[in-house]
């Protein structure tokens, strides 16, 4: 157990049926699972999770979503937007926090915000993030990070200079770059009782940042997740109603990979 006292650390996954970037992603199979099978299975091994929702529009999802023990909020289509219209992060918080006063009687102290493209994301990740969240009295909320690669920059077509804007010519002069990864660990308890407003940032590995989200991640993925495999096969929670998750990673993927993983 990871804290002293089990607060109640609630964590929200945002699901929406279509997609943008792959056609039903959230739903998309990798190794012949959909991703969110391997996102909620993973999840599950959390210490710190004392509940985990799923908010959703879609029938498919949340059936799948119940199947592997997730509680089910209902995602209202006027919040599902697709090219166009918006609501504001606390609008949706709002709708979730309704929907948890009306089904447990209370929100819960933390709030772990989740996001099932970073399906490479790891429970012990989260376990580690908490515990530091946990440790520093001063902080409300935490965020993890990724360190980017130093050649990688933005060109604006109408202007001349890059971004980043510093000499390239110095590489070993550079400030390292970093990338937020849209997951993060919210202590309500501490910001709306006790008045704490403090940040932190936590590094992880740039595998686990992966925002999936075109098909030419779907082979570092797959090969990623066929990793995790023998661990899963021997995990007490396993779902047996379902066909058999240990499938191979092809050569071909494997090779294609091979240059990403090293």
């Amino acid at each position: 157990m990871i804290h002293p006292r089990r607060l109640e650390v609630v964590g929200i996954i945002s699901a929406r049926g279509r997609g943008t970037t792959l056609p039903r992603k959230n739903m998309y199979p990798l190794l012949g699972r959909p991703l969110l099978w391997h996102f909620l299975r993973e999840l599950r091994r959390s210490s710190a999770l004392t509940r985990l929702c799923v908010w959703t529009e879609d029938s498919e999802i949340a059936a799948l979503a119940e199947s592997l023990g997730a509680v089910v909020l209902q995602r209202p289509d006027s919040m599902v937007h697709y090219g166009s219209g918006f609501h504001s992060s606390e609008e949706w918080d709002r709708s979730v926090s309704q929907q948890l006063i009306d089904r447990f009687g209370a929100v819960g102290e933390v709030l772990v915000h989740l996001n099932c493209n970073y399906v490479l994301f790891s429970a012990a990740t989260l376990d580690a993030m908490f515990r530091t969240l946990m440790n520093t009295p001063s902080a409300h909320i935490i965020f993890p990070f990724y360190e980017a690669q130093q050649d990688l920059y933005l060109e604006h077509p109408r202007a001349t200079s890059l971004f980043p804007i510093w000499p390239l010519a110095e590489p070993d002069a550079l400030p390292k770059l970093y990338r937020r990864v849209g997951i993060s660990i919210d202590h309500r308890y501490r910001a709306e009782r006790m008045g704490v407003k403090g940040r932190l940032g936590h590094e992880i590995a740039w595998r686990e940042g992966l925002d999936f989200e075109r098909s030419a991640d779907i082979p570092f993925a797959e090969y990623m997740l066929s990793q995790r495999e023998p661990a899963e096969a021997t995990h007490t929670e396993r779902d047996e109603s379902s066909s058999d998750p240990n499938l191979p990673v092809s050569a071909t993927v494997q090779d294609r990979c091979s240059s990403r993983v090293a």
